[in-house]
């Protein structure tokens, strides 16, 4: 009971921290990625490494905190138009597992079918980051027509996008399992499940106090790889943008 009181002592103590995170880590993300609409749309715009920090900076922060909002938004009510009816088909399907059946076929159809409509709504709207630093002023449904006719196309420059992402992504794993390795393997007692066990459940904030040092370490990194994922996402969509409004 002492653990899960101070556990939940830190959570809520981390919350503004949580949310002051978020809203940092979006600001971050919107100053690269204008830097890389910037190499690609305004390409005379090249001092300092085309960073800046200005309107359209700001626009593009505004812009990816109203996805994030929007996306959980549109998230959870897809969730519940699959799960409700598979329950109620579920339900009615009567005794001896065919009605548990004919609920999960039913929400495996439904969740097909709402994977679908968000890439192609997500599709649709793609172009909203690149207009927005464009226009210098918020655009998300302004991508709409934009985007018509171009749909297949878009999901071709999606599909890269993560394939090379992925690639980035193993290269980044190969790279630190090696040196992991080349150290001299994994420490010996995580091999053993009662050393492990000992080790979690420590207090939290003791835990918090060991493990600080190698946090702060990985989220260096990650912020370095992060932002090199970044611009290798968000080149394409200006390219695309730049080769439909011409």
């Amino acid at each position: 009971q002492e653990a899960v009181r101070q556990l939940m002592q830190l959570q809520s103590g981390m919350m503004l921290v949580q949310i002051g995170g978020w809203l940092w880590s979006t600001f971050v993300k919107a100053i690269i990625c204008s830097a890389v609409f910037r190499a690609v749309l305004e390409p005379n715009q090249s001092r300092g490494a085309f960073l800046r920090l200005g309107a359209q900076e700001l626009w593009l922060t505004l812009l990816f905190l109203v996805v994030s909002v929007l996306a959980y938004i549109v998230a959870v009510i897809a969730s519940i138009g699959v799960v409700l009816p598979a329950l109620i088909v579920g339900l009615a399907g009567g005794a001896q597992g065919q009605g548990a059946m004919a609920g999960v076929l039913t929400g495996f159809g439904l969740g097909l079918v709402a994977v679908g409509v968000l890439i192609w709504l997500g599709l649709r709207l793609s172009l909203a980051a690149p207009m927005t630093f464009a226009d210098r002023q918020f655009r998300l449904f302004e991508s709409w027509s934009v985007t018509r006719g171009s749909a297949w196309r878009l999901l071709g420059v999606a599909v890269l996008c993560l394939l090379m992402v992925l690639a980035v992504e193993l290269v980044v794993a190969g790279v630190v399992l090696g040196a992991i390795f080349a150290a001299g393997g994994p420490p010996a007692w995580l091999s053993d499940p009662v050393a492990v066990q000992a080790y979690f459940t420590q207090p939290p904030l003791e835990l918090l106090g060991r493990l600080w040092p190698w946090l702060a370490g990985v989220g260096v990194v990650w912020t370095l790889i992060g932002s090199c994922l970044i611009a290798v996402f968000c080149a394409p969509w200006a390219v695309a943008y730049r080769d439909l409004t011409r």
